[in-house]
């Protein structure tokens, strides 16, 4: 690496994080550097202190969900991949209604939206396409969204079982790489004793949800149904047990929705040891941006 190339590096990182400098030194310098090989060099020369993205004895994860394709937030998921590269989880979590499937929806729809469904399926192909580049394991389970497919294959019996017809075949999951968790209202996923699961119940209060589903499962976990970012925890005799509330990728205002919602959109991480001890940090977003280990993300 050339000296001064270096000494832009010490210069910048503090002030922008390692994360943007890659594309600052390819245009100043025309010269193609990683993301990790400035973070290593910055843990090389002392420059940056090592963290828990460093020490291999944690498991990262990441847990995000309701992105509600078409609907999906774009200049958040620009954030998103940005935090991806930054975060590289060991296993990212998709944990339903990454879909809206809004064409097969039993409400009433919108005529003009019609016929649009392949449309929706060929830009959540090419999305997962690019998540599957920035995590060492991917993992999808279905949402109550997902579920609208199964419910609408049950008026039409001659098609149900078509292996085509499924949400792994649609999505060409095996594909991509990419492991399905299993349907909506199959036994819920468990990871080091932690329940990830997209949620059965759903509140309008922050935390509500949480609670109901640590009353009904018990145990500790993580749901996204309620896009509500809330949690509920509490004291036991073997110690501390809660859930948390994902948070959604969606925009914040649909056609079908009212008014106004009170959803926040984000994500959570989580590291697990080889003991199944875990630490989980929510991480609401806020018009497009937010802080996290000291940098800013927008």
């Amino acid at each position: 690496m050339l000296p001064e190339i270096e000494q832009f590096i010490q210069k910048h990182y503090k002030e922008l994080g390692w994360h943007n400098l890659s594309n600052l030194i390819r245009d100043k310098f025309q010269a193609d550097i990683s993301d990790d090989a400035i973070r290593k060099l910055c843990m090389r020369r002392g420059w940056a202190k090592p963290s828990l993205f460093d020490d291999d004895n944690y498991e990262r994860n990441l847990f995000m969900g309701c992105a509600h394709i078409p609907y999906h937030d774009k200049e958040l998921h620009k954030v998103f991949i940005k935090f991806l590269k930054f975060f590289k989880p060991h296993k990212l979590w998709i944990m339903g209604d990454y879909l809206d499937w809004y064409h097969i929806s039993k409400y009433i729809k919108n005529p003009r939206k019609s016929g649009k469904l392949q449309e929706d399926l060929d830009l959540a192909g090419e999305m997962l396409d690019e998540l599957v580049s920035y995590a060492d394991e991917v993992l999808f389970m279905d949402g109550n969204h997902e579920d609208r497919l199964q419910r609408y294959l049950h008026q039409y019996p001659e098609l149900y079982g078509l292996r085509c017809l499924t949400i792994p075949a649609l999505l060409e999951l095996h594909k991509k790489g990419i492991k399905y968790c299993g349907r909506y209202r199959d036994k819920p996923t468990t990871h080091h004793g932690f329940v990830i699961h997209h949620g059965l119940w759903s509140s309008i209060v922050s935390g509500v949800t949480a609670k109901k589903h640590f009353t009904e499962w018990g145990g500790n976990g993580i749901i996204v149904h309620c896009h509500k970012g809330g949690n509920y925890l509490k004291q036991q005799l073997d110690g501390i047990h809660g859930y948390y509330e994902g948070m959604c990728m969606c925009n914040l205002e649909l056609e079908y929705t009212k008014a106004t919602t009170n959803w926040i959109q984000g994500w959570s991480i989580a590291y697990f040891t080889k003991k199944d001890l875990f630490h989980l940090e929510q991480i609401p977003v806020v018009q497009h941006e937010f802080l996290f280990q000291g940098k800013l993300f927008s």
